[in-house]
């Protein structure tokens, strides 16, 4: 049977006589097929005629069946309609089979025939499959049959613990992994633990089968339904719960490296998908010839002209200048309107009075702030006219401001805590502010956080804010009159720096960069072309950071074009997002700037926006700022949610900015819908591109376009190993050459450097970014190091063009549509990740966000957004937070593991579920990694439960992690607020590493007694010491229990089984009462006596004694199934105490040996050589057989059969059913079964 094949041993009398033998299992039959009814054995996996003696499903024909579903014509034809196949000897192409014009019904029971009567073996959801894969001949691919009575029989009669058990098998990424179910009353995690280990060795000894899964249940928690007026299990109800994750699990084994195989494995498991054999099999599966390469460019237009002045605005060397330029020429017109907290406009400021504002501070800060040229300052200002007005200052003194956002009263301390380390790295003591930072900096609580910062140094200097509303007002203007015509010369140069950005990652890691003033006029431009930014057409402002597109929207874009810019403190916004649409349909701004945190902020506003309350048809280019991947699901909710604004869908556009360059690409006024491609993540994985559905391919991603490059920049997806461009269908690493790209890091290049080639995988590494010639060049930060990042040009392409990388991977695709370019094709760009952020499994890169995503859909209690997955160096940690921690986060992991192999084709080595608040994010929601990698690295992650998929301990991860205390509930297990709650652990041994056990043993009699022992030590106390062993012999002493400080713990159980004059001995029971004396107690012993042992067995207890302690005799409890004719025969007696003293040692019990089978078993490997096997199979039928090419197809139809009918005569009646026994073919024993009870 396990062969699927049928092996007839004897029949009748003998065939009863022999149902005790090992291997054989005794069955009934049904009969012959009744009248005009036709009956077929057919394989229910190839639905082809089985051969004969071999078990398949069962197809019957009659007139007296059902001939459908109701409604149901798709179903109704596969089930009741279904018709088999036939491979002709002659032809050999395997064709239907239709004796009967109706069709087979399928019965869904698996059965064969012996001597034309119906055998039925069960159903066919009560059989598991595991595949047989012969290392000699892989692509030989066979399997092995159990079903599951025998399965779940075994475990209830061999293993003492489980009350009820259920066997079933989950079809998970094309593999059929076999599961077991079992219900105890036990609930110590060192209990569950050794019942899992027994449960897997006995399916492996009796069965030959590797067992997937062990979950075990409170007794009485698993599904069950009604069977012949019995609440009993039902199979098919706890293996959908069981995938579900929704079954009241205390502890779960999983082994994976013996059961699951279906793994993806790159073309280079050394090099990955960057490697030279990989991109060798790219080429040959992708030819050069037959693509293209990937590099897209947008060239500047010849000039740039205002449009009032027709000036050519290229002519200008800095804003400056501009500003300079409109004070005198567009003197009365608005250059700057503030928005109060009612959503009220301000009196707005002329470009003759902001002229006249910025000589008034730039005059202050010479007169009063003891600056030189060349100089940092650090700009702490809330959006507003006044920051606009101090950083034009500041360009006109030669002083490179740092502009900086102002902390938030919600997170002071996590800001000020940044703030005081960037000026602690420029070595800044001042602030140039105005009067709302000034009132911060006093605050008692800001206080208190900028001395925690600063600690106990007596020296150290508290920052100090230079006020710039102080400014005395001057009537003189810029220009001539005032002096201050332009920035000084030394600050235009191409490597002197206008301005330094700070950027702060997810895990708030400090990077700045330098900006010069031909970089910033080159954003600019690029702006006023692609974005059509005309002279009186107002810009809305309104950013959390003062850094890339934030700061131009604030202060440059508006000087550039000569249009007024309406600025809003973002703290407003945060507050009441209803002024930012306001404005935004007030002004009437055709180009609104937001991100994906804005719109989050303003959807889950106290009062949300209501896009039907507002008219936004004059809005022509609404765009969504990404540093990253868009998120296509999350723009889809923002077109709908719009479209109620009567905005279009063309109008919603997203940009791909990088701190290098604020805007790379876009997809401003290409007036298309978004571009979304449905991507192949198995092709990803391997570096190339292919296009899929969702039907075809349910474990693809969507993507969606960033657009085309803005004006004056070039794009080329580049190999970041090779340094060679990619061709089409290939991912790369984006290199951006533009004159708008920033030029180098700043100051403090060594905490960016350290940030790049930290050991982490989840920052962009240098490492990663750079090719393997390039991984030793200079300290971070050196001129070699900027240069590999920042002066790099393509192998093999033009030399004079240099680029920058981003880290950032992505391709370009080509699209082409009539309304849009004229047909032609059009290069646009997808930006899929950052390459910091991805980690390579098996040669194969993941990308962390499509691996969460599909976790956080794979079951309802995992909170929104609630995984993080990161890589701590070899083992792949995911992360999951839980909406309740109720007891069904334990089996959450199955799901979690069943999803990411059934998506991602690799199983994670570690599952942590954690509670609510422990998931690190920052202030815009953004997960961050790195912190949540560090938390895990270091033990201090408070953990609800963890599971480890492969039933060993990573290496990479720490040992600390690993819980000293037993498993309690779940719910007992979470704490306060400032207390981490115990680990509840799956697949770990507490006292072993790793605690896998060896799958062999030549003792396996001993193995078989390790059941016995293991029941004697299952209730023993972790908190009370075991004794020592007690001789064995005749008169040898049992354990002693060890002393337990105030309170009494029982000793461990040692057994030692008694063969011939050898006495087994009980164990002690040791207390010692708060008071300190010592007390002796009686001992039980609980040995189990196999059926073997010999009559003349004595089988004694010695009572225990302590100090001040009476001796007493032990009485005897035998738990063995030990029958009257024998019990007789055993002396059962106990003896007096020694009067020994118990010692406190540590718990320790008997070794445990592992079941054992006598034939070597490999993974992945069928019978071991030597193994019996059955080579006949069997084909049912119901009176005489008529053969059809060696299938057989047994009919009973009346006299006058139909034409085209098979023939044949009646079944005779009344014939009784015999008694059949069956060879089940199974891995040998030891002759032995001593041990199980």
């Amino acid at each position: 049977l396990k062969a699927n094949s049928i092996q007839v041993l004897a029949t009748g009398e003998e065939a009863i006589s022999r149902a005790s033998e090992r291997g054989v299992v005794l069955v009934g039959a049904f009969g012959y097929a009744m009248p005009r009814a036709t009956l077929s054995i057919v394989d229910p996996e190839t639905t082809a005629l089985c051969q004969p003696n071999r078990v398949g499903e069962i197809w019957i024909d009659s007139p007296s069946i059902a001939f459908g579903f109701w409604e149901l014509p798709k179903h109704s034809q596969s089930i009741f309609h279904a018709l088999p196949l036939i491979v002709p000897v002659d032809t050999m192409v395997p064709e239907v089979y239709d004796p009967v014009p109706a069709g087979f019904l399928r019965t869904g029971l698996l059965g064969g025939l012996i001597e034309g009567r119906v055998v039925i073996f069960g159903l066919y959801e009560d059989r598991i499959q595991q595949e047989i894969v012969d290392l000699v001949h892989p692509e030989i691919v066979e399997f092995d049959y159990h079903y599951t009575a025998d399965l779940s029989n075994t475990i209830l009669d061999r293993i003492v613990g489980f009350t009820s058990c259920i066997s079933f098998e989950c079809f998970i990424n094309n593999e059929h992994l076999p599961v077991i179910c079992a219900e105890t009353p036990r609930s110590q995690r060192a209990d569950l633990i050794k019942l899992a280990d027994f449960a897997k060795q006995a399916m492996m000894d009796y069965h030959g089968l590797r067992l997937y899964c062990i979950a075990i249940a409170p007794t009485g928690s698993l599904p069950r339904a009604f069977k012949n007026g019995k609440r009993v299990l039902h199979p098919v109800l706890c293996r959908k719960m069981f995938e579900l994750g929704r079954l009241r699990l205390m502890h779960i084994h999983t082994s994976v490296d013996d059961t699951v195989f279906n793994i993806s494995f790159g073309d280079d498991t050394t090099g990955g998908i960057w490697g030279v054999e990989a991109l060798a099999v790219r080429e040959a599966a992708l030819p050069s010839h037959a693509r293209m390469v990937q590099f897209s460019c947008c060239d500047y237009p010849k000039e740039v002209l205002d449009e009032k002045t027709k000036i050519n605005l290229s002519h200008f060397t800095s804003l400056a200048e501009i500003l300079v330029w409109r004070a005198v020429m567009n003197q009365d017109e608005i250059a700057f309107v503030g928005v109060d907290n009612r959503g009220k406009d301000t009196k707005g400021l002329t470009f003759r009075k902001f002229g006249a504002k910025v000589v008034s501070i730039a005059s202050y800060i010479e007169k009063r702030g003891g600056f030189h040229s060349g100089d940092r300052v650090v700009l702490l200002f809330p959006n507003g006219i006044e920051f606009a007005a101090t950083v034009y200052a500041c360009w006109f003194l030669g002083l490179v401001p740092i502009p900086v956002q102002m902390p938030e009263a919600a997170r002071l301390h996590e800001d000020i805590t940044l703030l005081m380390g960037l000026l602690a790295e420029l070595k800044v003591t001042h602030l140039i502010g105005n009067t709302a930072t000034e009132d911060l900096m006093k605050q008692k609580t800001t206080l208190i956080h900028v001395k925690a910062c600063i600690g106990p140094r007596q020296d150290a200097i508290l920052p100090t804010v230079f006020n710039v509303s102080k400014a005395p007002k001057i009537s003189k203007n810029l220009g001539k009159d005032s002096g201050f015509t332009a920035p000084p010369n030394a600050s235009l140069a191409k490597t002197s720096p206008a301005m330094v950005f700070v950027h702060y990652s997810t895990d708030m890691r400090r990077t700045l960069v330098k900006v010069s003033h031909s970089a910033l006029m080159a954003q600019c431009r690029a702006q006023k072309v692609q974005c059509r930014l005309k002279t009186g057409r107002p810009i809305l402002s309104c950013w959390k950071t003062f850094s890339g597109i934030g700061l131009l929207y604030s202060c440059g874009l508006g000087v550039y074009a000569g249009a007024p810019t309406v600025m809003i403190q973002y703290t407003e916004f945060s507050m009441s997002p209803q002024i930012y649409f306001e404005a935004l349909e007030r002004h009437g701004v055709r180009d609104a700037l937001l991100n994906y945190a804005m719109l989050e902020q303003a959807t889950n506003a106290s009062e949300p926006i209501t896009p039907a309350s507002f008219n936004f048809t004059v809005v022509k280019n609404f765009l969504l700022n990404t540093e990253g991947r868009p998120r296509t699901e999350v723009n889809q909710a923002i077109e709908r949610r719009f479209a109620q604004s009567r905005m279009e869908p063309t109008v919603i556009n997203a940009m791909f900015g990088h701190m290098i360059n604020p805007m790379v690409t876009t997809r401003s006024y290409m007036n298309i819908e978004p571009v979304r491609l449905h991507l192949s993540l198995k092709a990803l994985r391997r570096g190339t591109v292919q296009i899929t559905t969702e039907q075809e391919d349910p474990t693809g991603v969507w993507v969606e376009d960033s657009g085309i490059p803005i004006c004056g920049t070039t794009v080329a997806i580049v190999n970041p190993e090779t340094r060679e461009i990619c061709l089409s269908r290939e991912i790369g690493e984006i290199w951006v050459s533009s004159e708008a790209n920033v030029q180098s890091y700043q100051g403090a290049a060594r905490e960016h450097g350290r940030s790049f080639s930290n050991a982490s995988p989840l920052t962009v590494e240098a490492s990663k970014i750079l090719p393997t010639g390039d991984k030793s060049t200079g300290e971070p930060g050196s001129p070699s190091d900027m240069n590999s990042r920042y002066n790099v040009t393509i192998a093999g392409g033009d030399a004079r063009i240099s680029y920058v990388r981003t880290g950032e991977i992505g391709f370009l695709w080509n699209y082409s549509k009539d309304t849009f370019n004229g047909g032609k094709p059009t290069s646009l760009l997808f930006v899929l990740g950052s390459i910091g952020e991805t980690f390579e499994v098996n040669g194969l890169m993941h990308f962390p966000k499509d691996i969460e995503a599909t976790i956080e859909r794979c079951h309802p209690n995992i909170a929104p957004n609630g995984s993080i997955v990161f890589q701590a160096d070899q083992a792949v940690v995911c992360v999951v937070q839980v909406r309740q921690p109720d007891i069904t986060v334990v089996n959450l992991t199955m799901s979690v593991m069943h999803q990411v192999l059934e998506k991602h084709q690799f199983m994670p080595d570690v599952i942590a579920i954690v509670g609510e608040g422990v998931l690190t994010k920052n202030r815009f929601g953004e997960k961050q990694r790195g912190k949540m990698l560090s938390l895990f690295m270091s033990a201090k992650m408070p953990l609800l439960h963890i599971h480890y998929p492969r039933g060993s301990l990573p290496k990479s991860v720490p040992e600390q992690m690993q819980p000293i205390t037993p498993m309690t509930p779940v719910m007992g297990r979470i704490g306060g607020s400032n207390s981490i709650p115990s680990v509840s652990v799956s697949n770990r041994d507490p006292e072993k590493p790793s605690s896998i056990r060896s799958n062999r043993s030549n003792t396996s009699m001993a193995s078989m007694r390790s059941v016995r022992s293991f029941i004697g030590t299952m209730f023993s106390n972790l908190k009370g010491g075991h004794g020592g062993h007690g001789g064995v012999g005749p008169g040898g002493s049992g354990s002693q229990g060890g002393n337990g400080n105030g309170g009494s713990y029982p000793a461990g159980y040692s057994h030692h089984h008694a063969h011939g004059s050898t006495s087994s001995i009980g164990g002690y029971n040791g207390s010692r009462p708060g008071s300190g004396s010592s007390v002796g107690l009686t001992s039980s012993f609980t040995g189990m006596m196999p059926p073997t042992t010999p009559k003349s067995s004595n089988m004694s207890g010695n009572g225990s004694s302590g100090i001040n302690g009476d001796d007493s005799p032990a009485p005897v409890r035998c738990e063995s199934p030990i029958s009257s004719s024998n019990l007789s025969s055993f002396n059962l007696s106990g003896g007096a105490g020694d009067g020994a003293t118990a010692t406190g040692t540590p718990a320790t019990s008997e070794s445990i040996t592992p079941l054992t089978n006598s034939s070597p078993v490999t993974s992945k490997k069928g019978p071991a050589p030597g193994t019996p096997g059955v080579s006949t199979a069997v084909i049912s039928g119901s009176g005489p057989e008529s053969a059809v090419n060696g299938s057989t197809i047994a009919t009973n139809p009346p006299a006058a059969a139909a034409p085209g009918a098979l023939s044949g005569e009646p079944a005779a009646a009344a014939v009784p059913a015999p008694a059949i026994v069956v060879n089940m073919t199974h891995i040998p024993f030891s002759e032995s079964m001593d041990g199980f009870p």
